[in-house]
């Protein structure tokens, strides 16, 4: 509960109270700054609250703070109420969080399926340069052969030698890419398994 009012921003915690001194939420508050009390008669002498959430579990505790909220003045959620809205909040995360990862599921499947086409479509290229490259080869010595008559044909050969070359230097580049994807994939997939 401490946690879910700290870090809302609408919200100021003033104080927190429990008898045990070593409560987690009193040695949270204390932790973060925050005024803590062994009594809540301390507390409410102090600061001017608002709104006071009890959640102690105990009908008494419960009761006596709804008789003293007349006198300072502030709206009181007791255990029973606290221990709804919690619920209705925990529901909520959970319902979001599926949600979130139903999402993020079905990208990474895009994604993935993306890199296997990417995949694909690289290896078909690289078979395409290979071919091309013993294409060149061949004209450069046909080329020479030719002799004289040949020199056209030699600069086409030398032209493709130098397409080929591109093609492959792009080729790996796309699979440098597709590699740095998969390391993507691979964070999205540790990031769901921290969602739960």
């Amino acid at each position: 509960m401490l946690d879910l009012f700290r870090n809302f921003p609408e919200c100021k915690v003033e104080y927190v109270v429990d008898l045990d001194s070593q409560a987690p939420a009193i040695v949270q508050a204390q932790a973060v700054g925050i005024a803590t009390f062994s009594r809540y008669e301390d507390a409410l002498q102090k600061y001017k609250t608002d709104l006071l959430f009890e959640v102690t579990g105990s009908d008494s505790v419960a009761q006596d703070l709804i008789k003293l909220s007349a006198d300072h003045q502030f709206a009181i959620v007791t255990h029973q109420a606290a221990s709804l809205i919690l619920s209705a909040i925990e529901q909520n995360t959970s319902r979001i969080q599926s949600e979130v990862i139903a999402e993020i599921n079905g990208i990474k499947s895009k994604i993935v399926q993306s890199l296997v086409q990417i995949d694909e479509l690289v290896q078909r290229i690289q078979t395409i340069t290979a071919e091309m490259r013993i294409l060149a080869i061949n004209a450069r010595i046909e080329a020479a052969r030719a002799g004289e008559h040949g020199k056209g044909f030699g600069v086409v050969a030398q032209t493709m030698a130098t397409s080929v070359d591109s093609t492959r230097e792009f080729s790996i580049q796309i699979d440098n890419l597709n590699q740095d994807i998969q390391k993507v994939v691979k964070q999205i997939e540790t990031a769901l398994i921290k969602l739960g």
